[in-house]
């Protein structure tokens, strides 16, 4: 099964079509928890500058300082809406811990959902205290976009290998500090891989 396939479940459209097809309401709360997830999913993967243009959706667009309303959002509407749930399941009656596991996430995705509301949070603030302005995170991304691409097939650098890149990144800027970093890591990319790559036999 493809995760993509799985999360679209959790949408704003799915909940949509449950309001309307069961007009009773006896399937409010799955779409209000499909809402709730898709919401979630808008502010956590907050990308791009002008997405949230394109998509008319305000929750996509970029975080530009730390008391933002969606981290309320998250803490207060989101995080508060999954404890109650949780609250209420363990408040019944004489079920056991397997029933009312399966009435509620797994604990491990539970988990997983508060630490990613907290460390979102901490990664906005570490990114608005660190850096000067002007300097948001989509920046820090690109730096460690070319971090990525100096350590090519090198998924865990030590120290001393992300503090060479690191100088090669500033050494790189200052010499051509008017030519785009994006473009000086691709020539300096392509150069390498033309100095590698052997010649073709005619």
């Amino acid at each position: 099964m493809k995760v993509s396939f799985a999360v679209q479940v959790l949408s704003n459209t799915v909940a949509e079509a449950l309001k309307r097809h069961y007009l009773s309401g006896e399937a409010s709360e799955t779409a209000k928890f499909c809402q709730m997830m898709n919401d979630f999913f808008d502010c956590m993967n907050v990308h791009s500058t002008s997405e949230h243009q394109r998509k008319r959706n305000p929750r996509l667009a970029p975080y530009q300082h730390i008391d933002d309303s969606r981290f309320d959002c998250l803490n207060n509407k989101f995080l508060q809406y999954l404890t109650s749930w949780k609250s209420s399941i363990d408040s019944r009656g004489p079920f056991s811990d397997d029933d009312k596991g399966r009435m509620f996430l797994s604990v491990q995705t539970f988990t997983g959902l508060k630490m990613m509301v907290f460390v979102e949070r901490r990664i906005r603030v570490c990114a608005h205290r660190a850096f000067l302005p002007g300097v948001e995170e989509y920046d820090v991304e690109e730096y460690f976009g070319y971090q990525r691409a100096q350590g090519r097939r090198n998924d865990n650098p030590t120290a001393v290998a992300f503090g060479y890149n690191d100088l090669k990144i500033a050494t790189l800027r200052d010499v051509a500090h008017h030519t785009p970093l994006k473009e000086m890591f691709l020539d300096d990319i392509s150069g390498k891989r033309s100095k590698n790559k052997k010649p073709t036999k005619k």
